[in-house]
């Protein structure tokens, strides 16, 4: 075979090896599905966190919950009722060196929120009466600066029971009582050079696949610094409630099928398939050529 021919078959072996490559592979950054038994000695399971959750360990209810098209596991977690003070957990996401946000390249200046990346979460929610009692659970995505604690994409059912709020600006009314399935929230944040986007569904129907913000409109959709470190459930200021706050199957990753428990497995795209049938049938005209 001369120099030209061999040339020739490695820069078409190349050029398919290159087009069956995927350009991007999904990654978890986190998960959290409160897989613990009934009072656990530590909160401190899942992926992607650098520590153990903060406060009492007693906040674990059974069982856990489902939602049609997400694999669940495990319990749920719930804030004790009874209190007049705030009750907060708080879990640092890992973002060092090898983390999986890390390796996902989503990290800057030790937060989640590189810019041209895109990050989705999704969690289960909810209020366990419909009692009016001035406390309010809420789940918040924050971090901490200088001496105060700034939560970034925060969702928060109202003491009156009759709405969610996502931001702490809009209100959703009627979409779920308390006596229906807890809610499922999907959240889309598109990081940016200046505010980053922040799109949220509620009790989106997963056999629909991926949503489009522009083709399938979010029940909040908003612009504004969404950089955090930390993962923050917090059951609100008011008098003795009888109420719980409870969450469940939290997740977050790079990609929507990761963010609700699909395969991971990398889809070529159909440009890719174009390349990879080129590649061949250059390799097959060559090898042809070659014979005669």
């Amino acid at each position: 075979m001369t120099l030209r021919s061999t040339t020739t078959v490695i820069l078409l072996t190349m050029g398919l090896v290159a087009a069956m490559t995927p350009a991007a592979v999904a990654a978890v950054i986190a998960e959290e599905t409160f897989d613990y038994p009934v009072n656990p000695a530590a909160l401190d399971g899942g992926i992607g966190f650098a520590g153990a959750w903060s406060g009492n360990t007693n906040a674990i209810g059974t069982p856990g919950w489902t939602y049609p098209g997400l694999p669940a596991t495990g319990n749920r977690f719930f804030r004790d009722p009874g209190s007049t003070s705030n009750q907060t957990h708080e879990r640092l996401f890992d973002v060092g060196a090898g983390s999986p946000a890390d390796l996902a390249g989503v990290v800057s200046g030790g937060k989640i929120g590189a810019d041209d990346t895109t990050v989705w979460m999704s969690f289960l929610a909810r209020k366990d009466t419909t009692t009016a009692d001035g406390r309010w659970p809420w789940l918040a995505f924050g971090t901490y600066d200088a001496s105060a604690s700034t939560a970034r994409t925060t969702v928060q059912r109202s003491e009156q029971t009759d709405f969610w709020s996502v931001g702490g600006t809009t209100r959703h009314t009627n979409l779920v009582s308390t006596t229906d399935p807890h809610t499922f929230f999907l959240t889309k944040v598109d990081y940016k050079a200046g505010n980053d986007d922040v799109n949220v569904w509620m009790n989106w129907d997963l056999s629909q696949g991926e949503p489009d913000p522009l083709l399938n409109a979010p029940d909040f959709s908003g612009s504004s610094n969404q950089t955090f470190d930390r993962l923050i459930l917090r059951w609100g200021v008011g008098d003795a409630s009888t109420n719980r706050g409870m969450f469940d199957e939290f997740r977050m990753a790079t990609t929507y099928a990761e963010a609700v428990g699909a395969s991971s497995a990398a889809v070529p795209e159909p440009s890719t398939f174009v390349l990879a049938a080129l590649a061949l049938l250059g390799l097959g005209l060559f090898v042809r050529r070659r014979r005669r």
